[in-house]
């Protein structure tokens, strides 16, 4: 199963028992600090992963570090991936879980590149006008590329929405070139 796939699978398995929103937001926090403690320490990383280390040996390592830590669903979920060996796979499946709580949150990640950080007020504008074009709650994140020159681009799945000075000169420069003398 391809990595992606096998993510977004787990990801469901772990929201389908995930009903109130207050455990949603637990569980979800929780998960990224554990991803991000698997990532960052080796050791943890080998431990799990090492096939002469047995479950129950594994079993006992996540509950003493984790067992009082997280919810009781993360806790199932973490010894599920134990037990499927699919634990590497934490990382995409935290990501792959995001995806999903904000679709169920009716939200949407948008990328946005401008040349210059956007003041507060043009963000807002922005976020409220991509609310409407989009039909969803907006998630905007902000990435600074000074080859933009002015305006902004914003990216939605395979959309773009250009309205950057760059592409309004090339456009300008291609009529001018194609025009009759």
């Amino acid at each position: 199963m391809h990595s992606d796939a096998l993510a977004r699978r787990y990801a469901e398995a772990l929201l389908a028992n995930i009903a109130d929103p207050p455990t949603l937001d637990a569980v979800q926090d929780e998960l990224h600090v554990v991803a991000a403690l698997y990532g960052e320490s080796d050791d943890l990383r080998n431990y799990l992963l090492d096939p002469s280390v047995s479950e129950e040996e594994r079993k006992a390592l996540l509950e003493r570090v984790f067992g009082d830590k997280v919810h009781a669903v993360l806790m199932h979920f973490l010894d599920l991936l134990l037990r499927k060996h699919r634990f590497q796979h934490l990382g995409a499946i935290a990501g792959a879980f995001d995806e999903l709580v904000e679709e169920r949150r009716g939200q949407a990640r948008i990328e946005v590149v401008t040349a210059r950080p956007l003041p507060e007020d043009q963000a807002d504008r922005l976020k409220r006008t991509l609310d409407g074009v989009v039909g969803k709650d907006c998630i905007l994140q902000t990435r600074i590329d000074p080859e933009v020159i002015g305006g902004a681009v914003a990216v939605y799945g395979d959309r773009v929405f250009d309205g950057t000075v760059r592409t309004q000169l090339a456009e300008m420069r291609k009529q001018l070139l194609e025009a009759p003398l």
